[in-house]
């Protein structure tokens, strides 16, 4: 997520409101959100546009309206992005120039993270989008039409069928136990399609048509509209 701005907000559904909350109270970018048993992690980025990245992370209890540093990353990556699994954050980046690809996992229970899978010669573009759809883990490539999915309790990935059409720069929501695969762009043109992956037959297909391209940018599959949403 890309953001200079210590300022956050939540968003009431049942009101249709924003409200403004406690802030982290630091500016900083290129980091990922991702709520977690009861609380939102800010996860990785950097302080400014050419700084480095750092393993900060920060929680944000909403009861409290609290942020507080937890744990650090075990190493600092790209353009983190990550899932919630039960008590689990998977966080998953790339490392500073090269084409390894690391995923971590912080445990709600223990405070504590874990190195637990490593993608070797894996070319992707700034942000590589993650997935979550009946307890696996979809890492999907940000240039090629590449997926791995990878099984938490076995510790081991495999790829699975190619997606239909190399992007970047797009974003990808679990609904209806099918992952879908929004928007992006590819030789500076952007892409309107919307790709549907059904995990029950391993295959992608081509579903609709979005009005207008978009790039860079974030889905969430919201199931319950009364529950409140968060923008930071």
């Amino acid at each position: 997520m890309l953001s200079d701005c210590p300022v956050a907000w939540k968003y009431l559904a049942t009101d249709e409101s924003w409200t403004e909350i406690k802030g982290v109270g630091d500016q900083r970018r290129d980091y990922c959100l991702q709520a977690c048993h009861g609380y939102i992690y800010r996860i990785g980025g950097r302080a400014s546009l050419g700084a480095a990245v750092d393993a900060q992370v920060m929680r944000y209890d909403p009861m409290r309206d609290h942020w507080q540093v937890v744990e650090p990353m075990v190493h600092a990556v790209e353009f983190p992005n990550a899932v919630n699994i039960g008590t689990k954050l998977y966080v998953i980046g790339s490392l500073a120039d090269t084409l390894m690809l690391q995923m971590k996992c912080f445990s709600a229970d223990s405070g504590g993270w874990t190195l637990v899978y490593t993608l070797q010669n894996w070319p992707s573009s700034l942000s590589t989008p993650i997935v979550s759809l009946k307890g696996l883990i979809y890492i999907l490539n940000g240039k090629s039409t590449d997926v791995m999915c990878y099984n938490p309790e076995s510790g081991s990935g495999d790829f699975t069928a190619p997606r239909k059409q190399s992007r970047r720069f797009y974003s990808a929501v679990a609904s209806n136990n099918k992952i879908y695969v929004f928007g992006g762009m590819m030789c500076g043109v952007g892409i309107k399609t919307v790709e549907e992956y059904d995990a029950d037959s391993d295959s992608w297909s081509e579903v609709d048509t979005m009005p207008c391209a978009l790039t860079s940018f974030s889905c969430v599959n919201v199931r319950f509209v009364k529950k409140d949403l968060m923008m930071i």
